[in-house]
């Protein structure tokens, strides 16, 4: 079907379930033509001061008068088979209720703008990451965008959009995957691409609960996987019914995506496999992750993990004022620790207190928006350290949560993150972060290869 899409001249649409005939009914050039005059008037004489741009004023003049420039959404926006028919088709007509839209490899026009639209109205920039992702797929260049950079932009979007069989999530995108992997001389291995590996293992779930600072949010609900769903590795996100989002998260910015990346890989992937069982099949596979980096001992309780002191789990340093020598096993005793923590930072200050054994912790960006756990159990698990990095001057320490699979394998739970300051999980070796010589250095990582299945 990917061909189809790619050696067609021109794709045609119905958007929102509009025929022809609806489409192509006169329709006036301007909705409210005067009120649109007049405001523009005010406008370019000067009348209209505020703190909002030009183009920031005609945008509200035009939404303000239901004349938007950008087509409305439907059902090729949200099905999951229908983004290859998006981004691989050279030229598209979409045929919508409110007029007729064009899009190609260098512009977008409709009915009222037939010489083109100029600028990008359309939600999250939507029209603009389409067509580089396109330009990309088209083999041309001159996009300036990193093309790995749109693949997770791709992803985030095919992540949210629907399916009528879910072990079809990989499937649907393998025409996309298929054509970009000719053009960047590399391989996807369930989605994750070998020469871009560590960044694309970052992926996570939007947490509809915050355990550090107890709260909760909506977020999407996600789609059940019991039937039918992809049976895939762990470390891939295709394994979960959720939207999966890309930005490098931070405990003190967790909203922010925008501003310059920086990231500084301090993982080596030494080997990716992903293979079907079944011959072709897209919804059964096999796969090992063999990576290279600073592994850090530690505590998962609910979504929340704790690096303790001491990394000799025999004798973990106490975990509350009481004097304790083990990490206690009651359920009770860990939630009023927690409590303490959050009574001692009511505003999610900067700088975390010292709670003894319990002042280094992190909420778990866990894989699936599952309900956690009744009762709560607490798991031992390992911290892998792939990234240093962030958005402006926050700098993140990003990690994969594993938890034992068998003897030398561990599987993917979800990722967190620590904040440069908060604690050092590199191995003291090396460190160019920590000051003073090896042997009083706070380092808590030791060097390990692991495998992830």
């Amino acid at each position: 079907m990917a061909d189809t899409y790619v050696n067609a001249t021109t794709t045609i649409v119905l958007v929102d379930g509009a025929v022809a005939e609806t489409a192509s009914a006169p329709t006036e050039f301007l909705s409210q033509a005067d009120v649109v005059g007049d405001a523009l008037r005010r406008l370019s004489r000067g009348t209209d001061f505020d703190s909002m741009s030009y183009q920031e004023r005609v945008y509200e003049i035009l939404d303000r008068t239901n004349n938007l420039l950008f087509r409305p959404e439907g059902a090729v926006d949200t099905r999951g088979w229908t983004l290859q028919e998006n981004l691989l088709s050279r030229r598209m007509v979409r045929i919508a209720k409110e007029g007729v839209f064009w899009d190609c490899l260098h512009h977008s026009a409709s009915d009222r703008r037939p010489t083109g639209i100029p600028g990008d109205f359309s939600p999250g920039f939507r029209d603009t990451d389409d067509r580089n992702a396109r330009r990309l797929l088209a083999g041309l260049s001159g996009t300036g965008v990193d093309p790995y950079w749109l693949w997770r932009k791709v992803i985030q979007d095919y992540s949210r959009r629907h399916l009528t069989k879910e072990g079809d999530r990989l499937a649907a995108i393998d025409g996309i995957t298929q054509k970009m992997s000719k053009l960047l001389d590399d391989r996807c291995y369930v989605g994750i691409w070998a020469k871009d590996a560590v960044r694309s293992l970052l992926w996570f779930v939007e947490p509809r609960r915050d355990g550090i600072i107890g709260t909760t949010k909506d977020s999407p609900q996600p789609r059940n996987f019991s039937s039918g769903g992809p049976l895939v590795p762990s470390w891939s996100w295709a394994k979960t019914g959720a939207p999966v989002e890309y930005r490098l998260w931070h405990p003190h910015a967790r909203n922010v995506a925008g501003g310059v990346e920086k990231f500084a890989e301090l993982a080596a992937v030494k080997s990716i496999t992903a293979q079907p069982r079944f011959g072709t099949a897209f919804y059964n596979f096999d796969g090992l992750l063999r990576i290279e980096g600073s592994c850090t001992k530690a505590w998962l309780y609910l979504d929340v993990v704790f690096v303790p002191y001491s990394q000799d789990f025999g004798t973990v340093n106490a975990v509350f004022s009481g004097g304790a020598t083990d990490l206690p096993q009651n359920p009770q005793d860990m939630r009023a620790a927690m409590r303490i923590f959050r009574r001692q930072n009511p505003h999610e200050r900067l700088g975390f207190p010292q709670i003894p054994g319990l002042s280094r912790m992190a909420s778990v960006l866990a894989d699936s928006n599952d309900p956690l756990p009744e009762p709560p159990t607490l798991e031992a698990v390992r911290l892998l350290l792939l990234a240093k990095g962030g958005y402006n001057s926050l700098v993140g320490q990003y990690c994969l949560v594993l938890a034992k699979e068998s003897p030398g394998r561990y599987r993917r739970v979800g990722i967190c993150v620590f904040d440069a300051g908060q604690v050092c999980l590199s191995v003291s070796k090396g460190c160019a972060s920590c000051a003073g010589p090896a042997e009083v250095r706070s380092c808590a990582g030791e060097f390990k290869t692991i495998q992830i299945i």
